[in-house]
């Protein structure tokens, strides 16, 4: 019997495995998981950092500082894309007002849902 060394890219079990290589490693990192998201890894540092990870689309968090040490600890590993600042993440529009310090998430998906339900005569769903 021969093991796989490694997924081949496309297969269902590709992003499981990439998610459990990928979590392991934050973990040997001293990241933790989230008790109410296994998806958030979290490091509290003097930097401070946080990863969240969806299958195998990860968004890094932190001072500008935190975000380069959290992808060079990274790249040790695993090659990946930087995509730069954040505008939207797993379907989720993500807004930033410099002026006052906030950020904004919002999905604008969920008015194409209530369009669609509303299309094919489905009626009395509360989707928000």
């Amino acid at each position: 019997m021969s093991n796989l060394k490694m997924p081949i890219y496309g297969l269902v079990q590709a992003s499981r495995i990439f998610w459990e290589l990928f979590s392991i490693y934050l973990k040997a990192c001293r990241f933790k998981v989230s008790r109410a998201d296994c998806c958030l890894f979290f490091c509290q540092t003097e930097l401070g950092i946080r990863i969240f990870l969806y299958v195998d689309d990860a968004c890094i968090l932190g001072t500008p500082t935190a975000i380069q040490k959290g992808v060079r600890d990274v790249q040790k590993k695993f090659s990946i894309k930087i995509e730069g600042n954040l505008k939207d993440y797993l379907g989720c529009r993500i807004t930033q007002n410099k002026g006052n310090k906030t950020k904004y998430i919002n999905q604008p998906s969920l008015s194409n849902i209530e369009k669609i339900c509303h299309n094919i005569g489905v009626q009395g769903m509360d989707l928000k």
